[in-house]
């Protein structure tokens, strides 16, 4: 029998360096990556070398910071770790890859040369107006609540990022042909949603905008999809010895099949959600509807809903969007 308690406490006691063990490493997709990986171990190792460095490198396929981040790097000084990200660097060469070792191998020479202190006590990462802002001691001078670019450790990082990649391809340890090759995928992007509403609210002065997820069904299609799947459901049910009374399914089973259900009825409220094109969004005004509202309530969004779905596809309009770039890769 498993000592539960014992399993437990020994999972709270792990150390970063125990938990990065454990997730170290990236299975490679194709060659491009194998190569890429290989190339960009033997890189971090000779500036390891030539900066008389002891860092560490994980390459991962994940965003430790959730989605909304961009970054495809970073270093932690515990325990001299440089992590970089190829999630955010599909479509990019082997140099922009680089480039970002760079940037974050330059953070372990400031901490080397004691320009940024090894205590964290004046160290913070916040938002102030959707920017983020830091505070740090750098080179004996606090430095507090700056914005991320105007911080000097990350100015400095960024004039070195080239220079540590050019270091390596001019040692040999990379060619320059080498260093072109790209990680196969779509570039990631940064939708722009506010600048793209903006352009609508601009040339409509006045109007009282509300705005409309796009949706690839309409309700009736929904509705007959829905129809379909419940008949579906309802089948498999039946199998494992439940009945439909008109509100619920109910029957008296084993837990196996108990537990088989419940697995189809999280399938089936997975499938019958309305497909969403997330490319774009959609948006009426309020004296577009039919029937007078005095504003965009519950009511008159149903409404708009139910009665105005083919104006809202004329009036749906693409995301304007920014490919992300090695500014937005580094941190």
């Amino acid at each position: 029998m498993v000592n539960t308690r014992m399993v437990i406490s020994k999972r709270n006691t792990m150390t970063m360096q125990e938990k990065d063990k454990q997730r170290a490493g990236i299975v490679a997709r194709n060659k491009e990556e194998t190569e890429c990986i290989q190339l960009l171990k033997e890189g971090h190792a000779h500036l390891n070398t030539v900066l008389n460095l002891r860092t560490n490198l994980v390459i991962e396929r994940k965003v430790n910071w959730g989605n909304d981040t961009f970054y495809a790097g970073f270093y932690r000084e515990e325990d001299s770790l440089i992590v970089i990200n190829f999630r955010r660097l599909m479509g990019h060469t082997l140099h922009t890859v680089l480039e970002v070792l760079g940037h974050e191998i330059r953070h372990a020479v400031q901490y080397q040369q004691g320009w940024l202190p090894k205590s964290n006590k004046w160290r913070f990462v916040g938002q102030r107006d959707g920017e983020r802002i830091e505070s740090h001691e750098w080179k004996g001078q606090k430095i507090s609540k700056v914005k991320y670019w105007h911080a000097p450790w990350e100015i400095d990082a960024r004039q070195f990022q080239g220079e540590y990649a050019k270091m390596i391809i001019e040692a040999g340890v990379i060619t320059s042909e080498q260093a072109k090759i790209k990680l196969l995928g779509e570039r990631h992007v940064e939708i722009l949603r506010e600048a793209t509403k903006k352009k609508i609210l601009d040339s409509n002065p006045g109007r009282e905008i509300n705005w409309f997820v796009v949706y690839l069904e309409s309700w009736d299609e929904n509705s007959a999809r829905c129809k379909e799947l419940f008949i579906e459901l309802s089948k498999k049910m039946n199998r494992y010895g439940f009945i439909w009374n008109g509100k619920k399914f109910v029957g008296k089973v084993s837990e196996e099949m108990e537990s088989r259900a419940v697995a189809q009825l999280k399938a089936f409220n997975r499938k019958k959600a309305r497909k969403k094109d997330g490319a774009g969004v959609s948006w009426l005004a309020l004296d577009q509807l039919n029937k007078k509202f005095s504003e965009w309530s519950k009511e008159a969004i149903a409404y708009a809903f139910k009665n105005h779905e083919e104006l809202m596809k004329v009036q749906c309009i693409k995301w304007n969007f920014r490919e992300l770039d090695l500014d937005d890769f580094v941190c």
